[in-house]
Protein backbone atom coordinates (compact mmCIF):
# COMPACT_ATOMS: atom_id res chain seq x y z
CA UNK A 1 0.00 0.00 0.00
CA UNK A 2 1.27 3.44 -0.70
CA UNK A 3 1.99 5.61 1.19
CA UNK A 4 3.05 8.93 -0.11
CA UNK A 5 1.27 12.07 0.51
CA UNK A 6 0.37 12.86 -3.13
CA UNK A 7 -1.15 9.28 -3.52
CA UNK A 8 -3.05 9.25 -1.05
CA UNK A 9 -4.46 13.35 -1.89
CA UNK A 10 -4.73 11.60 -5.39
CA UNK A 11 -6.52 8.80 -4.60
CA UNK A 12 -8.76 11.28 -2.26
CA UNK A 13 -9.47 13.17 -5.14
CA UNK A 14 -10.42 10.37 -6.93
CA UNK A 15 -13.20 9.36 -4.95
CA UNK A 16 -13.98 12.96 -4.93
CA UNK A 17 -14.61 12.75 -8.62
CA UNK A 18 -16.49 10.10 -8.39
CA UNK A 19 -18.65 11.01 -6.01
CA UNK A 20 -19.28 14.55 -8.09
CA UNK A 21 -20.38 12.51 -10.96
CA UNK A 22 -22.68 10.48 -8.99
CA UNK A 23 -24.05 13.96 -7.74
CA UNK A 24 -24.19 15.03 -11.17
CA UNK A 25 -26.56 12.22 -12.45
CA UNK A 26 -28.96 11.99 -9.40
CA UNK A 27 -29.41 16.09 -9.60
CA UNK A 28 -28.58 17.06 -13.53
CA UNK A 29 -27.01 19.41 -11.86
CA UNK A 30 -22.69 19.93 -12.90
CA UNK A 31 -20.87 19.81 -9.52
CA UNK A 32 -17.49 20.88 -9.05
CA UNK A 33 -14.82 20.29 -6.74
CA UNK A 34 -13.43 23.00 -4.90
CA UNK A 35 -10.52 24.43 -3.23
CA UNK A 36 -10.93 26.84 -0.71
CA UNK A 37 -8.11 28.56 1.03
CA UNK A 38 -7.01 27.88 3.96
CA UNK A 39 -9.44 24.23 3.44
CA UNK A 40 -7.49 21.11 4.17
CA UNK A 41 -9.44 19.08 1.81
CA UNK A 42 -11.56 20.40 -1.66
CA UNK A 43 -15.48 20.17 -1.18
CA UNK A 44 -17.93 19.51 -3.80
CA UNK A 45 -20.48 22.12 -4.34
CA UNK A 46 -23.23 22.08 -7.04
CA UNK A 47 -21.93 24.58 -9.85
CA UNK A 48 -24.90 26.81 -9.61
CA UNK A 49 -23.38 27.80 -5.71
CA UNK A 50 -19.85 28.45 -7.31
CA UNK A 51 -20.97 30.72 -9.62
CA UNK A 52 -23.39 32.25 -6.60
CA UNK A 53 -20.20 32.33 -4.53
CA UNK A 54 -18.37 35.20 -7.09
CA UNK A 55 -14.79 35.04 -8.87
CA UNK A 56 -13.10 33.36 -6.02
CA UNK A 57 -15.19 30.47 -5.37
CA UNK A 58 -14.83 29.82 -9.12
CA UNK A 59 -10.77 30.69 -9.49
CA UNK A 60 -11.09 27.63 -6.91
CA UNK A 61 -12.39 25.04 -9.10
CA UNK A 62 -10.38 22.02 -9.26
CA UNK A 63 -12.70 20.07 -11.32
CA UNK A 64 -15.65 19.77 -12.59
CA UNK A 65 -18.38 17.13 -14.06
CA UNK A 66 -18.66 19.70 -16.72
CA UNK A 67 -14.99 18.76 -18.56
CA UNK A 68 -15.24 14.74 -17.61
CA UNK A 69 -16.62 13.69 -20.75
CA UNK A 70 -13.56 16.11 -22.35
CA UNK A 71 -11.09 14.00 -19.59
CA UNK A 72 -11.69 11.42 -20.69
CA UNK A 73 -13.87 9.60 -18.07
CA UNK A 74 -16.46 7.15 -19.64
CA UNK A 75 -19.86 9.29 -20.28
CA UNK A 76 -22.41 6.47 -19.23
CA UNK A 77 -20.95 6.97 -15.68
CA UNK A 78 -22.76 10.28 -16.27
CA UNK A 79 -26.02 8.66 -17.49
Amino acid sequence: MPTSPQIRTGDYLRRHEREAIACHARTGIAHCIVQREGATWPAILPETEVVAGGQTLIDAIVWSTDTAETEGLDPALLA
